[in-house]
C-alpha cells in the first residue's frame, strides 16, 4: 500500500505500508520518529517495522534548502 499527495503549495504527505517475509529482513523490531527544520524535505517522519511488517507516515516540505541563505531555494 503507497499513499501520496501534495496537500498544500509546499507540503506533501506520505503513507506507506509493506510485507516482508520475516527471513528477508533482519528487522524484527524498530521504530523511528524524526522532526527536521530547515533541511531538504524537513518535516516529520514516523516508521515501525514488527515482524516482517513495515508501516510509515510522513507530511514534509518539498521544497529544498538554501544552507547558504538560510532559507528555501526559489525556483523561477
Amino acid at each position: 500500500m503507497f499513499y501520496a499527495k501534495q496537500l498544500t503549495e509546499h507540503k506533501a504527505i506520505e503513507i506507506e505500508g509493506l510485507h516482508y517475509s520475516i527471513k528477508d529482513t533482519c528487522n524484527y523490531f524498530d521504530i523511528r520518529l524524526a522532526w527536521t527544520t530547515r533541511t531538504d524535505h524537513a518535516g516529520f517522519r514516523f516508521h515501525f517495522d514488527l515482524l516482517g511488517f513495515t508501516f510509515s507516515f510522513e507530511i514534509y516540505d518539498i521544497r529544498h534548502w538554501d544552507y547558504d541563505n538560510g532559507r528555501y531555494v526559489e525556483y523561477d
